[in-house]
């Protein structure tokens, strides 16, 4: 029951892993040299607080994952912690010195102690058996970038992604011995970097994409400071 069940948590991190596979994008490549910059804190902090609002208001934190079963065995994952995004450094406005209207804005953010949860439950006649694996990183790194619409004279989001995995501390609670522990930890843990990674990017270029654009839609492009 013991190697059954060693390679029943094995297929089941594959398969959340393998389930959230990083969506394609087409990466703009930008050149802002001809520009000028000017410090964007002000403009991007309102933004992601009214983000904030919004994210909590949705119920998406936590972030549901998955939520199904196959057979006889019943699978929920979870991500908790987006919540604690914050801005790292500045956040730049790049704007025609020219005209001295808004052509883009960057800034990057670091998110603390973010978790994913993953709890499985085997149902079998005499006893059903239920674990749990989870990987929690220190620090993720984000970046984000605002680029305008001409045509509609308002901010676009054109980029949100994760560019930087920290240390990912894993852990698997299970009701019977497993041979081989450490092996199995090992293996859960290099698969839980991809999987923390895509479930993130999943979340930023799905759902709080979509929040982060409402937002822009009801906040005024920033003002060019002379």
């Amino acid at each position: 029951m013991a190697s059954f069940h060693y390679f029943l948590s094995l297929a089941l991190v594959a398969v959340v892993a393998q389930g959230f596979p990083e969506p394609h994008l087409r990466q703009r490549r930008n050149d802002f040299s001809n520009l000028d910059k000017q410090n964007g804190n002000k403009y991007i902090d309102e933004v992601m607080d009214k983000v904030k609002k919004h994210i909590e208001a949705e119920n998406l934190n936590p972030y549901v994952t998955s939520d199904y079963s196959f057979i006889n065995v019943h699978v929920n994952g979870e991500v908790h912690g987006f919540l604690n995004i914050e801005r790292e450094g500045n956040a730049t406005i790049y704007y025609n010195p020219i005209f001295k209207t808004v052509i883009a804005v960057e800034s990057r953010f670091v998110i603390k102690n973010l978790t994913t949860k993953v709890n499985w439950r085997m149902n079998l006649p005499i006893k059903p058996i239920v674990s749990n694996a989870s990987a929690t990183v220190d620090e993720m790194h984000v970046k984000l970038q605002l680029r305008k619409n001409v045509e509609y004279n308002h901010l676009e989001v054109t980029d949100y992604e994760v560019v930087k995995v920290g240390h990912i501390k894993t852990e698997v609670h299970t009701p019977v011995p497993i041979p081989g522990y450490d092996y199995v930890l090992t293996m859960v843990s290099d698969a839980s970097i991809n999987l923390v990674k895509n479930v993130a990017n999943k979340v930023f270029r799905g759902p709080y994409k979509v929040i982060v654009q409402k937002v822009l839609d009801t906040v005024d492009i920033p003002k060019i400071v002379e």
